[in-house]
């Protein structure tokens, strides 16, 4: 399971920094049901769940 490319992938390898840091933030509404899924899919990756859904949304694979 933590072996295939994308838990490779995920969590891993850190972003490289940006003089400042990030300046902006995205906040998202999930009811109590998807934040459990997204909970237990970022433990399963050993990432956060912001990581997780910055990733996923960022990969090409979609």
């Amino acid at each position: 399971m933590s072996d295939s490319p994308r838990a490779r992938r995920l969590g891993k390898v850190r972003r490289e920094n940006v003089d400042g840091g990030p300046s902006k933030s995205i906040q998202v509404y999930v009811t109590d049901i998807e934040k459990a899924a997204l909970t237990v899919r970022a433990i399963e990756l050993k990432v956060a769940v912001p990581r997780l859904l910055f990733e996923s949304a960022l990969s090409e694979t979609g």
